[in-house]
C-alpha cells in the first residue's frame, strides 16, 4: 500500500500531464540547453541572470529581451502534439494602455513567415489573458479566447510577479491553464483556416516601445511533454490475483464523467476523487464488490474547473486516471 500511495503523490506533484518529458530547461547553475534560436532576422539570444526569485528556487532564470518582438525557440519544426509549460515573470503596469505580452507560444511555424499559437498575459489598465495566433503575414492576431476578471484563476493581479503558463495542443485543439487551473472554453477547437499543425515551442514577448519599465520577459523550469505518449490511466503496484480494469469518459469533461471499471476477483473495491493538492474530495464508491463490470458516474457540479484525480483501488492494486473538468 505505502509503494501505491507514495506514487500516487508523486503523480500528484508532477502537474499537468504524466506524459514523457521531451525537452526541459531550468537554468541550473547559469547553464543552458543547445538548441535555442530566435526565428527574428536580429533577434536577441537567452541572457541567463541570477535571481533570487527563481521558482525553481536554483537562483537562475533566463529572459528574453529586444526591440519589440522577442522570442526564444527550441524543438524542431514536426512537433505536432505537446504541452509546453513553464512559470513566468508576468509584468503588471497599471500606467499603460499597451503593456507588455508575456507568452509561452507552440507550433511555430517558420516556413510561414513565422505563424503560431501564443498564450499572452497582458496587464495594464485592461487586465487579460488570451489565446491567439498570429497568422504569419500582414498585422493583427486572431484572439480564439479572452479571459479577465473572475475568469483569471486567483483573480487579476495587481503586481508583477511570477505564474505558471502552460499551452497544450493535442490533434486540433489546445488548452490554457494559469497557475495550473483549466481555464473556461478550454479544450478550444480553432476554425479549419486558423489552425497550426506542428512546429516549435518557446517562449515569446511584446511590448509598445518605451511604455514599460520592464522591458524583458523571465522565465524559468520550461518543461515540454509528449501528448503523443500521454498516459492518463497507471496501473499501480499490482500483486498477485488482484487485477482490476479501468477507463474514463468523457475527459475532458463538463459537468459529469463516468467511471467504468471490471474486477476479475471479489474484494472491496474504493473510487475517490483528489485535487493537485492531493486533498480527497469526494468518495464515489466504497465497499466489497462481486467480479464483474460497474459503472460510477461522478457529478462534478459545484467544483471547480481544472485538474482531479480518480483513484479506483482493489486491494493493493490502483489505477489513477486525470480528470480535466471544463466549463
Amino acid at each position: 500500500m505505502r509503494i501505491a500511495l507514495t506514487f500516487f503523490m508523486l503523480l500528484l506533484v508532477s502537474g499537468i500531464s504524466s506524459a514523457d518529458v521531451i525537452f526541459e530547461e531550468h537554468f541550473t547553475d547559469g547553464s543552458i540547453q543547445d538548441g535555442w534560436f530566435s526565428p527574428w532576422p536580429e533577434g536577441q539570444d537567452i541572457v541567463i541572470t541570477p535571481d533570487p526569485t527563481a521558482p525553481s528556487g536554483d537562483g537562475w532564470v533566463g529572459s528574453v529581451a529586444g526591440d519589440q518582438a522577442s522570442t526564444a525557440l527550441n524543438g524542431t519544426m514536426d512537433l505536432d502534439d505537446y504541452t509546453v509549460e513553464s512559470w513566468v515573470y508576468t509584468i503588471v503596469s497599471n500606467d499603460v494602455m499597451f503593456p507588455m505580452y508575456n507568452a509561452v507560444a507552440a507550433r511555430w511555424d517558420t516556413t510561414n513567415g513565422n505563424s503560431y499559437y501564443y498564450f499572452t498575459s497582458q496587464f495594464g489598465q485592461s487586465k487579460k489573458l488570451r489565446l491567439r495566433r498570429y497568422p504569419g503575414s500582414g498585422f493583427g492576431a486572431e484572439t480564439f479566447l479572452e479571459w479577465t476578471g473572475a475568469d483569471i484563476p486567483g483573480g487579476e493581479p495587481t503586481e508583477s510577479g511570477w505564474h505558471k503558463m502552460t499551452l497544450r495542443v493535442s490533434g486540433d485543439e489546445i488548452w490554457c491553464y494559469w497557475d495550473d487551473q483549466l481555464l473556461s472554453g478550454c479544450p478550444y477547437l480553432p476554425n479549419e483556416e486558423f489552425r497550426q499543425y506542428a512546429g516549435f515551442f518557446g517562449i515569446y514577448e511584446f511590448y509598445m516601445g518605451d511604455q514599460v519599465t520592464e522591458p524583458e520577459t523571465r522565465f524559468d523550469d520550461f518543461v515540454v511533454t509528449d501528448e503523443n505518449n500521454d498516459v492518463d490511466e497507471i496501473t499501480i503496484a499490482p500483486v498477485p490475483n488482484t487485477s482490476i480494469v479501468s477507463s474514463l469518459y468523457p475527459n475532458p469533461f463538463n459537468a459529469s464523467t463516468t467511471v467504468t471499471f471490471t474486477n476479475s476477483v471479489p474484494g472491496n473495491v474504493t473510487l475517490a476523487v483528489f485535487d493537485v493538492l492531493g486533498r480527497q474530495m469526494t468518495t464515489l464508491q466504497h465497499g466489497f464488490l462481486s467480479p464483474g463490470d460497474y459503472r460510477v458516474t461522478w457529478d462534478a457540479n459545484g467544483y471547480s474547473t481544472g485538474n482531479y484525480f480518480i483513484t479506483v483501488q482493489l486491494g493493493d492494486k490502483q489505477v489513477v486516471h486525470r480528470a480535466v473538468l471544463t466549463k
